[in-house]
């Protein structure tokens, strides 16, 4: 998952999506009427409104700021400023990455690991000496990967793929790292296909794409970065993982070129946490500096009409509650023990700054056993609501160009779409 809890809070309508019809239907009305530049609908809740008592809250940012040196994020939108870049403010729900994976398990994540192949065939550019048209996707870089769940699908789904998902905070990590070794041990990466794990923050030199794994399955580790990675040439191999050196000067094969990435990827509204232009600035001239010539940056944020519609501005954020059950993937039949989570994005009157366009959004987890509240989590998390015109400005700073914009993760949904409630940018490195 491009590692925020900003990865996923893109818009109201995005926690919706078409499992959720009345909300779907909602937000659908909410894009009409912005693009007509009529009256906004109000935006529909699904369940009764629970607030908990907090058991950690970290404090709300002043107006208009941020952390100090900004915010970084890997999940779903609502914690974790601080985890594509350093940063200690909002830390609290994205600490806790069980109860971070499982309040945004209703996202169809195998359909978007396919969005992500489509778009690179669909977009990309030869690499120099390549000859025509694109070479195969074989190199991508998950900024702020969180649970790294978009990463090990994309390695599960392709072959010949390595995976490199960057991750600040070490909680997380630490999860997404587990999830990994699962996987090994299931044998369930594709042929030839690895995922590596490191710390770090999006606004720095990022890390290169390694070489390709000659082991069916291997772990590095380096004090400098904190990478884990594990490759398997064939599901077929058993996965028994063994320390291996890592060689950041060792020459990539003709499989890997040594120039940079094919993609790189930043979903789930973690760009959101870059609150200035300059953190914004250097996030995407990392990610430009790490591309191959013709590679692909993928960023996925909340719908621009969120910024002009007015409900901002009046303390109106679009507040959220969603339900999803505790190990059950999103769908009710297979909740565990009758424990489930109530998920509220946003509360009445906070904060937008019109002049820095940063959004202080309320974000609580609840744990439910029946009607009672066994665990409660708040934070307020500061992110910055961008415009198209503002990330081509941006991006043309760092020599990247927009391709195209999506209003959703599929293809053919264009961001005046009527289906359109997020915004997905394709931008190319020439």
């Amino acid at each position: 998952m491009a590692a925020s809890m900003f990865r996923q809070p893109v818009a109201a309508a995005a926690r919706c999506s078409r499992e959720r019809p009345c909300c779907y239907a909602a937000a659908t009305a909410h894009r009409l009427a912005w693009r007509a530049w009529g009256t906004t609908p109000a935006r529909s809740v699904h369940s009764p409104h629970v607030r908990m008592n907090a058991t950690a809250e970290a404090p709300s940012s002043s107006k208009g700021g941020s952390g100090e040196g900004g915010s970084g994020h890997n999940g779903n939108g609502a914690v974790s400023a601080g985890s594509a870049a350093g940063t200690t403010n909002g830390t609290v729900i994205y600490s806790n990455p069980e109860l971070y994976e499982a309040a945004f398990s209703y996202r169809d994540f195998k359909q978007e690991a396919r969005f992500i192949h489509q778009a690179y065939k669909k977009h990309a550019g030869s690499s120099p000496g390549g000859g025509s048209g694109a070479p195969g996707l074989r190199s991508v870089l998950d900024l702020g990967c969180g649970p790294a769940t978009h990463a090990l699908l994309l390695a599960a789904s392709f072959q010949g793929l390595a995976l490199v998902g960057l991750e600040h905070n070490a909680t997380m990590l630490d999860y997404a790292r587990k999830k990994l070794q699962a996987a090994l041990a299931s044998n369930s990466l594709a042929q030839g296909s690895s995922v590596t794990l490191v710390q770090g923050d999006m606004r720095e030199q990022l890390p290169p794409p390694p070489p390709p794994s000659a082991s069916p399955a291997a772990t590095t580790s380096s004090p400098s970065t904190s990478s884990s990675s594990a490759g398997s040439q064939s599901k077929g191999f058993g996965s028994s993982p063994k320390a291996a050196s890592p060689s950041p000067a060792s020459s990539p094969s003709p499989s890997q070129p040594a120039e940079g990435y094919d993609m790189v990827m930043c979903l789930l509204g973690t760009f959101c946490h870059m609150l200035t232009n300059k953190d914004a600035g250097r996030a995407l001239g990392a990610a430009a500096r790490a591309l191959r010539s013709g590679g692909l940056l993928l960023l996925e944020l909340p719908h621009p009409g969120d910024l002009f519609d007015g409900t901002l501005l009046v303390g109106d954020g679009g507040r959220e509650i969603w339900e999803v059950p505790m190990g059950g993937a999103g769908r009710p039949e297979d909740s565990a023990a009758g424990t489930k989570l109530m998920v509220e994005w946003g509360a009445e009157f906070d904060n937008f700054d019109p002049v820095t366009q940063v959004l202080d959004r309320t974000v609580s987890i609840s744990v439910l056993k029946g009607e009672e509240v066994v665990q409660g989590l708040e934070e307020v998390v500061p992110a910055r609501q961008f415009t198209v015109q503002e990330l081509e400005l941006l991006a043309d700073n760092v020599g990247l160009e927009v391709v195209t914009i999506y209003g959703d993760m599929a293809q053919g949904v264009g961001l005046s779409h009527e289906e359109a409630y997020r915004m997905v940018m394709v931008l190319r490195k020439p």
